[in-house]
């Protein structure tokens, strides 16, 4: 899940009080809200914590790379991904950082104990979380719907085959897709592997129907994400579940 901000379910867009959006704030079932446009989270009571962007050219966070225990996630693809544990406010957190085309940090997702998330640097230039990793085309690229699920399938295929993640979730998944279309037209296949929920299942339907016909498939599971499968022991089926993906189709038969 993208910054655990999807762990409860996406029910709608509603008008930014903050920055006078009339669709860009995101509700979810447990009451808290984020704002795509302003970068703004929303507990779900009446506090809320802004996220802010620093200027450009300010520095970014450091961090150590180190295995994410409980998420069975090992150390080689943390440092693959160059994601890494570090402090905030003097908070810990985990850091995701997003690299654009000349390899530098254009921005760092931070995850909070907690469950919030900041982000710091130019929200606007991050693109697929982990898309610098891979060479442009090949035979099949993963999708999936948060940081920690690109990691957990990068670890069960040997970091050795192409996965990324969108970057603000499902609510704005197809955006994300959008933005990167022409990069992942050059795949054969993309598979789209998000959540197994409501959330999860619509973002997956609208992202596909964003490629050439016949080239988006859809992976399903039978646990909530890839990680909690991972966690699970079932990595097996986390490779059965993309290779038995559903090709979409533009009339929405799967």
């Amino acid at each position: 899940m993208s910054g655990e901000l999807e762990k409860s379910k996406f029910v709608g867009h509603t008008p930014c009080e903050k920055c006078g959006s009339s669709d860009a704030k995101a509700m979810y079932e447990d009451g808290h809200g984020f704002c795509f446009k302003c970068q703004t989270y929303f507990h779900s009571g009446k506090e809320r914590i802004d996220m802010p962007e620093v200027a450009q050219g300010a520095e970014f966070i450091t961090g150590e790379v180190a295995p994410l225990t409980k998420r069975g996630i090992g150390q080689e693809t943390c440092a693959k991904w160059d994601y890494r544990i570090g402090a905030f406010g003097g908070f810990p957190v985990q850091i995701a950082n997003y690299r654009g085309d000349d390899n530098r940090i254009v921005a760092q997702k931070l995850r909070f104990p907690n469950k919030d998330f900041r982000i710091i640097g130019n929200s606007k230039q991050m693109g697929l979380y982990g898309q610098h990793l891979w060479r442009e085309g090949g035979k099949m690229v993963v999708v999936t719907e948060g940081e920690i699920d690109a990691l957990s399938l990068s670890h069960i295929q040997g970091n050795k085959w192409p996965v990324v993640s969108v970057p603000n979730g499902a609510a704005a998944a197809p955006t994300a897709i959008q933005k990167a279309v022409d990069w992942l037209e050059k795949f054969e296949i993309v598979v789209f592997m998000f959540d197994n929920d409501d959330a999860g299942r619509k973002a997956s339907s609208i992202c596909a129907g964003l490629l050439s016909p016949g080239k988006a498939k859809v992976a399903s599971l039978p646990l909530k994400d890839i990680n909690e499968m991972l966690v699970a022991e079932r990595s097996d089926e986390v490779i059965n579940a993309i290779w038995s993906a559903k090709t979409f189709r533009p009339d929405g038969i799967v």
